[in-house]
């Protein structure tokens, strides 16, 4: 058994968790006055998750040198390296211009999308190896990640989220044991 590998599993299950409190906090900024005391609460939230994120995604990258499937290990160090500056994106649009905000967020829905894609087609090589749960979670990911980079069907990657990261975190556990 493959210890970082299962602990990763551990990482996306916190890092599941923690998906709910950032959007009730998205919810929250836009119903009430963004006052310090939400900033502080969204900071912190925002940290445990994107480093219980990088924690979770390095399950994927470990997998990937394993099996020597670099586009898995590539798309995967994408992901986590992108992942700190949408956190700090995300706290700091607590407080900027709505135009701003609205051109970032498009920007980074798009260049998420694009990595999604890449990463999901990388999933889909585990197939081999895993069966039909890389071939589900790779096409989940190539899904959501065209949703994303297209902008106008973000409902798609909304609905498809939660099973996503459920594969994703299966994935992880069933290549802890096979690794």
């Amino acid at each position: 058994m493959d210890k970082n590998i299962r602990n990763a599993g551990i990482f996306g299950i916190i890092n599941l968790i923690f998906v709910i409190p950032i959007f009730l906090i998205e919810i929250a900024r836009n119903i009430f006055p963004v006052t310090t005391k939400l900033i502080v609460i969204s900071l912190i939230i925002n940290l445990i998750y994107v480093i219980s994120y990088i924690l979770f995604i390095r399950g994927f990258v470990i997998i990937g040198k394993k099996l020597k499937i670099s586009s898995l290990v590539k798309s995967s160090y994408a992901f986590i390296i992108i992942s700190v500056p949408l956190i700090i994106f995300q706290i700091l649009n607590l407080s900027v211009l709505k135009i701003f905000s609205l051109v970032s967020s498009i920007i980074m829905l798009i260049v998420v999308g694009i990595i999604g894609i890449f990463f999901g087609i990388s999933l889909l090589k585990l197939k081999k190896k895993f069966g039909k749960i890389a071939t589900a979670t790779g096409i989940l990911n190539i899904i959501a990640g065209a949703g994303l980079a297209s902008v106008v069907l973000i409902v798609i990657p909304i609905l498809i989220l939660l099973p996503s990261y459920i594969l994703e975190i299966m994935l992880l556990f069933r290549a802890s044991r096979k690794l």
